[in-house]
């Protein structure tokens, strides 16, 4: 069964590395257009659908919000840049087993 197409309107994109607002925009247009299917299901029309793309971006930016817990910090105490021999890395240790690399290498360290 085919879920349907949509419509995308508005520009912009997040401020990632990574194509977060397509991801936002497919996902929530995927969503939509099973909604509007069921909605056919039950009234024989089938509603049109539309991703706005700013507010898509927006809601994937900013929908956790913690109740009685805090979110926790982007970097670990490891993570970051650090100048090397022929130029700088970048360690990404937020991942535990990422962090038991990098410490395993570098000798154990647990912070800057």
């Amino acid at each position: 069964r085919e879920a349907g197409n949509f419509q995308v309107q508005g520009a912009g994109r997040a401020d990632s590395a990574f194509p977060v607002t397509d991801l936002a925009v497919g996902v929530l247009g995927a969503a939509a257009c099973e909604v509007a299917a069921l909605v056919e299901q039950a009234s024989g029309q089938r509603p049109d659908v539309t991703v706005d793309r700013p507010l898509a971006t927006r809601w994937f930016s900013l929908s956790i919000r913690p109740e009685g817990w805090a979110m926790p910090p982007l970097w670990d105490a490891i993570a970051g840049d650090y100048a090397a021999q022929d130029g700088w890395i970048r360690l990404h240790t937020n991942a535990a087993h990422h962090r038991a690399v990098a410490a395993r290498v570098l000798g154990g360290p647990t912070d800057r």
